[in-house]
C-alpha cells in the first residue's frame, strides 16, 4: 500500500516541524464538508457503547489521554503518527474512524484538539501565502491545499459531534499566528458553537517557549487558561532555555529558522493538560449532581 508522508518544500530549517501529512496519493484524498448530512444520519444510527470522556484529538503525543486515563477517566486519541492508514483524516477511512470514535463520547465530554498548524503559522508564510483576503492561501501548492482539506474535515466533523453530541466541551488550540482560525469553516462552526476565543502563553505551563496560543473553547472555566506574558514570566522561560541549552530559533542567510527544540514545541506540556482537566473535571462533577 502507498505510504507517503507529504513533506512540504518550505523555507525554515532542517528541524522545522511538517505535521501535514497524508498516506495517499491527491487523487485519494476524501472531502467530507459535503457529505455532513449524511455523517450525521449515520451517527443518530449509532448504537455502540458510549464510554469516553475525553478525546486527544490529533494527540501524537498522547498526553491528554495520559492525563485523563491516569485520574481514572477513559480517553482516545486520534493522530495520523498513532496510525498512518486508520486515522488519516485526508481519508475516507480516517474521518469515518473519527467519527466512531467522537461517537463514543459521553455527555459533557471533551474533545481536545491541535489540528495539524505548520502550514498555517509566519515561519511557513513565505510557502502557503495565506493573507487577510485569502486565509486558503496558495491553494496551487499541493501542502496547502492538503492543509485546507484537514482542516475542513476536522470541522465537518465537529458539526457531526454538535448535531449528535450531548454537551460537549471543545478546546481547539493553534499558535497565535496561525491563519487556521480565520478560515470559514471554522469561523461559522466557532459561531454555531458559541466558542469564545481565548488567548494564552504555552510558557505559563512550564513550555520551553514563550508560544503565545489562541484556545477555542466552550468550557466553562476556561477562561482561568488566560496568561499575559511579563517580564517575571518571560525571564522564568530565558532561565529554563539557559539552563537546557534551548535555542528555539535561529536566523540563517536573512531567514528566521527552526532548531532541534522547535518540534518539541507542538506536544502540550503535563502542566497544561492538568489544567485543562483540572478545569473540565470540575464542570463534570458538577452536572453529574
Amino acid at each position: 500500500m502507498l505510504f507517503v508522508w507529504l513533506l512540504l518544500a518550505l523555507s525554515w530549517g532542517a528541524h522545522s516541524v511538517v505535521d501535514t501529512r497524508t498516506t495517499v496519493k491527491e487523487c485519494d484524498w476524501y472531502s467530507a464538508e459535503n457529505h455532513v448530512k449524511q455523517w450525521i444520519a449515520f451517527a443518530r444510527a449509532f448504537q455502540g457503547p458510549r464510554d469516553l470522556h475525553a478525546l486527544d484529538c490529533f494527540g501524537a503525543s498522547c498526553r491528554i489521554r495520559k492525563t485523563w486515563t491516569d485520574r481514572g477517566f477513559e480517553s482516545e486519541a486520534y493522530d495520523v503518527s498513532l496510525d498512518p492508514h486508520g486515522q488519516d483524516l485526508s481519508t475516507k477511512k480516517g474521518f469515518r474512524s473519527l467519527v466512531l470514535l467522537g461517537l463514543r463520547l459521553l455527555p459533557n465530554s471533551i474533545i481536545v484538539a491541535g489540528p495539524p498548524c505548520s502550514c498555517f503559522i509566519f515561519l511557513s508564510c513565505s510557502y502557503h501565502l495565506r493573507h487577510q483576503y485569502g486565509p486558503k492561501g496558495a491553494t496551487w501548492k499541493p501542502g496547502v491545499r492538503l492543509s485546507n482539506l484537514l482542516v475542513t474535515n476536522f470541522v465537518a466533523w465537529l458539526q457531526v459531534m454538535l448535531a449528535v453530541g450531548s454537551g460537549i466541551k471543545f478546546m481547539i488550540e493553534q499558535p497565535r499566528g496561525s491563519w487556521m482560525f480565520k478560515l470559514k469553516c471554522m469561523r461559522r462552526f466557532q459561531k454555531a458553537a458559541n466558542l469564545r476565543l481565548l488567548s494564552t502563553h504555552m510558557g505559563a505551563f512550564d513550555h520551553l517557549m514563550e508560544k503565545p496560543t489562541w484556545l477555542l473553547t466552550n468550557l466553562s472555566g476556561g477562561e482561568r487558561l488566560e496568561k499575559s506574558m511579563n517580564k517575571e514570566l518571560r525571564a522564568k522561560i530565558k532561565k529554563r532555555q539557559l539552563e537546557l541549552g534551548v535555542v528555539p530559533y535561529k536566523k540563517k542567510d536573512g531567514k528566521v529558522c527552526g532548531t532541534k527544540w522547535l518540534p518539541q514545541s507542538a506536544a502540550y506540556t503535563p502542566s497544561f493538560c492538568r489544567a485543562v482537566f483540572n478545569i473540565w473535571a470540575k464542570c463534570w462533577l458538577l452536572l453529574q449532581n
